[in-house]
């Protein structure tokens, strides 16, 4: 059965999420993520008004966060992270392997009511547009889209009941890319909106069912347009051996930043702390 779009758009309306990317990196960021620290975080975030967290799967840690995920009662959108573009481009045989693996895990979870929805991740349309001409561009962006709607319909032959969602980000492109997406791929069923540091111009009402996927705590606040239906950047700062993450709500040490206070002011009503920055 298809997804109902007008519950889709009311389900995706009252999202209060945040991306958990704990443990996505775990075999170089020198901090093993063990179950009683998974616990501590979401019982945490469930008391502060979250309601669901993003998690990129297909890791170490899948079933832990998910098992706890189902007993605090918070619901997961399972997500899938792309490759990069020059990696799409230049590795088809692994692109394949990639869908396999991506069947195999939504075949494997379909029956963990906990997962609402799956999502693609870090998709590089408009990585097209930026680093190639035409008719390059072209040829290649169709190339993708050919990989996209063959992993989306496997999806959908697998799992017809959860929405698939896709990511992108939010830029002079966005509405190019959902124009070419709702045409070539019908079968998504809303997408996810990365809000950078450039993207406050580029924000308006899109005529398809939206929500934001990754979006930092003092954007969610300041732009009145942002309803609820976000996952704020991350819960928590990391840092590895290859990058660093400073988007969280708290720091590596686990100490509350000022993201944290203004997250619950604003979903809570809270009250801020007195020395808050």
């Amino acid at each position: 059965s298809r997804v109902n779009r007008r519950a889709l758009i009311q389900e995706l309306a009252k999202i209060r999420g945040v991306n958990y990317l704990k443990g996505k990196k775990w075999t170089t960021n020198g901090h093993p993520l063990k179950m009683a620290e998974i616990k501590s975080d979401l019982a945490e975030m469930k008391r502060m008004g979250i309601n669901q967290i993003k998690y990129y799967g297909m890791n170490f840690h899948d079933d832990n966060i998910l098992s706890v995920a189902k007993e605090q009662k918070l619901n997961v959108t399972f997500s899938f992270w792309l490759p990069g573009y020059n990696d799409l481009i230049s590795k088809t045989k692994q692109l394949h392997t990639l869908s396999n693996k991506i069947i195999d895990q939504v075949a494997s979870l379909k029956e963990n009511d906990e997962v609402v929805m799956w999502n693609i991740g870090n998709t590089p349309l408009s990585d097209f547009s930026k680093h190639y001409h035409q008719p390059d561009a072209y040829s290649l962006r169709n190339d993708y889209l050919k990989w996209l709607s063959d992993l989306v319909a496997r999806i959908k032959a697998v799992d017809p009941h959860r929405p698939v969602t896709v990511d992108l980000n939010v830029d002079k492109f966005t509405d190019m890319n959902i124009d070419i997406l709702s045409d070539k791929i019908p079968q998504i069923d809303a997408y996810g909106l990365i809000y950078g540091k450039n993207s406050k111009s580029y924000v308006k009402t899109l005529a398809v069912p939206i929500f934001y996927s990754h979006i930092n705590v003092d954007n969610y606040v300041d732009n009145s347009s942002i309803t609820p239906g976000v996952f704020i950047s991350n819960w928590q700062d990391e840092t590895t051996s290859d990058y660093v993450f400073l988007d969280g709500m708290k720091d590596q040490y686990g100490l509350t930043k000022p993201a944290y206070h203004l997250f619950e002011n604003k979903v809570l009503g809270r009250s801020l702390p007195d020395d808050f920055p």
